[in-house]
């Protein structure tokens, strides 16, 4: 029999992933537009005003990665045999990536709304300051939280697709994502915001319809005998 204990744990936790993206989404989308502005001032004159939606989005990275980092493991040993090292290694990367923006998602419950706070009762030459320095950041230019776990899923989707091991258009819905994951990444480092936001959208939505279906496909194999 297979060992049904990691299509079980990645069925669970893909469908985690889903709900988790989702409620960032629904946090980022909902939250003040001052939250989402590139203006430090007002961005934290704003938390410290309301931070209800910007600590949704908080939690909901964090645990978005958490879970991720369970679908990682358990689908890439779905194409293992395809590529040994390849799969090792850019699961790792994965693995990185997605531990990062955890980490930096659970510190940012704490640290923004705790230096909003601050911001907001403090004097001009101590907000000049603050606002040179800028939030708290691991990944300011996502090359992690994006970068490598868009790789992995470029590498994995395409040797499930060689492989038949997954769906062969969740396959390449698996790979638009991973292609729009860098999107954010090239956008962040030239300072396009167009594409950074593009490649931000394009990646979220076809990520949580990757998730979904995923943790289907896995759901289903759970139930299978050799």
């Amino acid at each position: 029999m297979k060992n049904n204990s990691m299509f079980k744990l990645g069925s669970l936790a893909s469908f985690l992933s889903a709900l988790f993206l989702l409620a960032y989404l629904i946090g980022g989308a909902l939250r003040p537009e001052a939250q989402n502005s590139a203006d430090i001032n007002a961005y934290l004159l704003s938390l410290a005003d309301n931070s209800t939606f910007t600590m949704l989005l908080f939690w909901s990275g964090a645990f978005y990665g958490l879970f991720a980092i369970a679908v990682v493991m358990s689908t890439s040993d779905l194409v293992r045999k395809a590529n040994e090292g390849l799969v090792r290694w850019t699961s790792t990367l994965a693995i990185i990536g997605y531990a990062v923006a955890m980490i930096w998602y659970f510190a940012l419950q704490q640290a923004n709304p705790t230096l909003a706070a601050g911001y907001a009762q403090a004097d001009e030459t101590t907000r000049a300051a603050v606002a040179l320095i800028g939030p708290f950041s691991l990944d300011p230019q996502f090359w992690m939280s994006y970068g490598l776990t868009g790789l992995w899923f470029i590498v994995m989707n395409w040797l499930a697709n060689r492989s038949d091991k997954l769906p062969r258009f969740l396959t390449y819905l698996g790979m638009i994502a991973g292609i729009a994951s860098w999107l954010v990444v090239a956008g962040s480092s030239l300072g396009n915001a167009g594409l950074e936001t593009a490649g931000f959208v394009l990646s979220s939505i076809s990520l949580i319809i990757w998730y979904v279906w995923t943790g289907s496909v896995l759901r289903q194999l759970e139930d299978q005998k050799e």
